[in-house]
């Protein structure tokens, strides 16, 4: 395979101080940032030196506190501290997803405008949306990458990003993905389908063999499952086949377990009630992430509770949490099933087969895979790392494309051509209830498709045009993503009056549609609309608010870390005063 060589891609802003492109994986569990060096790709660690970030924000009245220390303040705070946000964005509250995962969260959920999902923080007594949370996060891995490189002579800029989604992200979840950048002040150079960002880093370490390559990636991550079938062939990156599951990944796993462990803490503690006590929920929580972890490296662990007098201890087998997750793996094997029916495919006819994520560890889901496929699969080395490693390789091409327009002579490497599909058909509700498909799962993008729709009643002088997403013959068993209206039609019998109606999913997977008026009407009158503004997207004034929040909590973040280090001079100085120690 010819050699796909991503070079620094920093540029100046306005010829003074540098601009670094950076990769994010905003993930479910954790986030990782990553941004070229040297030629190299650097996953930065954050200011505890690990190179993952728990995916945890928490509140009290005086602070904000944002991965590895929310996650420490989570102990003390568990209805102020939120995490697994990713499962929430661009989802509605009467969701059934969120309605079971609410059962085993200790903070608040509530429904907020046009029906979705807002977090109640008690501390500050304010509702949260999942994009603010996420913003976040992002500002956090932004602030990550700044100190990273700052060096004597100040700070970089880091505005640049690609971010990446699972590829079985629906319409509103990239949009409010796309919005939570904006509100954390990044320009989003792109949203890359997580498998394409592991597969990328797949062929830029060369560990594919030379020659046209036909991969399916497994991603099977904290919250969310992709299955991508692509072929590789050198710089060109073509998706074939998208499956998963938006809403399955290691923690449906811990779930089962936890669950488990609570009916067992039950009956050998009389009286006792896990479920109903925060403490007892969190500490039985910690501990089966921890036996999960475990068991993927031993046949066996304990699971040990303190619980004042009445310690519990329980041993957990590898093949007891197997069985207590049957159903989940074999739905994670179903996907892999039919991604090759929908890529028209036989398992013999897929040449590699690469895992990531870091559910993927767990060494029943690798059997699983090896005996469906026939063949072993690819581990990358730092499963936690490929996609941020996928996406920072990307943004380095995507600003080596602005340079090479700002400085023409300058060498810029041959960029990955990167083909992704739709994961959804995309369509309209018709009278007789079933979905008319303007854009069928699996079509590439960008993409369009496009049909004529004339009126059904005498005398009708405008068209809705409701838009659904999914598989399903009717439209009302798919998901809702919007609606709009093109008015002006003269009074007409039925039948008489005609639009043409043009679906696009542009490189983001971000849908827009738009009805061209082409009899009865005034020639030429249109409508457009993007789909995600009626399926719960926030309001331009939301943003404006919510920008100013996250922009306040930074500012009062700076100003105490500047109160810090004033106190911390000031204590240095007086122990220096009363010490005998003589500075040279």
């Amino acid at each position: 395979m010819a050699d796909i060589r991503a070079e620094d891609s920093a540029r100046t802003d306005g010829g003074q101080r540098e601009s670094i492109p950076i990769g994010i994986d905003l993930g479910t569990s954790f986030c990782c940032v990553g941004a070229m060096a040297n030629g190299k790709v650097e996953i930065i660690p954050n200011l505890e030196g690990k190179r993952i970030t728990p995916s945890y924000v928490g509140f009290s009245k005086e602070d904000r506190w944002v991965g590895e220390a929310a996650k420490a303040q989570y102990v003390k705070s568990p209805k102020n501290t939120f995490f697994e946000v990713k499962r929430l964005i661009g989802r509605k509250f009467i969701d059934t997803e969120v309605t079971r995962d609410a059962k085993r969260w200790q903070f608040e959920l509530r429904e907020g405008q046009k029906g979705g999902v807002v977090l109640w923080a008690d501390s500050v007594q304010k509702e949260f949306t999942p994009e603010e949370i996420s913003a976040h996060l992002l500002v956090h891995m932004k602030e990550i990458a700044e100190k990273f490189f700052t060096t004597g002579d100040g700070a970089p800029i880091i505005k640049d990003a690609v971010i990446t989604v699972p590829a079985y992200f629906n319409d509103a979840q990239r949009q409010a993905t796309k919005d939570a950048a904006t509100i954390a002040g990044l320009n989003v150079l792109e949203l890359m389908n997580e498998p394409t960002a592991a597969a990328l880093v797949f062929a830029h370490e060369k560990v594919f063999r030379a020659g046209k390559r036909t991969v399916l990636v497994f991603d099977l991550g904290g919250g969310t499952f992709d299955v991508s079938i692509m072929t590789v062939d050198e710089f060109a990156f073509v998706g074939v086949a998208l499956a998963g599951d938006a809403h399955l990944g290691g923690a449906d796993f811990d779930g089962r377990l936890i669950d488990y462990v609570s009916s067992e803490f039950e009956r050998k503690v009389p009286g006792s009630n896990p479920r109903a006590t925060v403490k007892l929920r969190r500490k039985i929580r910690e501990a089966c992430i921890q036996a999960k972890i475990d068991l993927s490296q031993m046949h066996a662990t304990n699971i040990m509770i303190e619980n004042g007098d009445d310690d519990f201890e329980l041993k957990i087998t590898r093949a007891k949490f197997e069985e207590l997750n049957m159903d989940l793996f074999q739905k994670c094997i179903d996907c892999v099933e039919r991604a090759l029916i929908d890529a028209q495919l036989t398992k013999e006819q897929v040449t590699d087969v690469v895992l990531v994520g870091g559910s993927s560890r767990i060494p029943y889901v690798q059997d699983l895979l090896e005996r469906l496929m026939g063949l072993k699969p690819l581990m990358c080395v730092h499963a936690d790392e490929a996609v941020a490693r996928g996406a920072t390789i990307q943004a380095s091409f995507r600003i080596a494309k602005f340079t090479q327009a700002e400085r023409p002579k300058a060498p810029v490497a041959p960029p990955p051509q990167l083909t992704d599909v739709v994961p959804f058909s995309i369509g309209l509700d018709l009278n007789n209830g079933k979905m008319r498909v303007l854009i069928p799962k699996n079509t590439k993008r960008p993409a369009e498709g496009k049909c004529t729709l004339i009126t059904s009643r005498d005398n009708q002088t405008s068209m809705l045009f409701p838009v659904y997403q999914g598989e399903n013959e009717f439209a009302v068993d798919n998901v809702y993503l919007g609606s709009f209206t093109l008015a002006g039609f003269e009074p007409a019998p039925r039948g008489k009056a005609s639009a043409e109606v043009t679906f696009s999913v542009d490189e983001n997977g971000i849908l827009s549609a738009t009805a061209e008026a082409k009899t009865g009407n005034v020639p030429g009158r249109t409508a457009s609309v993007k789909i995600t503004a009626d399926k719960g997207r926030l309001s331009d004034e939301q943003m404006a608010g919510i920008v100013h929040s996250v922009e306040e909590y930074n500012r009062r973040d700076r100003a105490n870390q500047a109160r810090a280090q004033e106190e911390y001079e000031r204590d240095r100085t007086r122990v220096r005063h009363g010490s005998s120690l003589v500075v040279r």
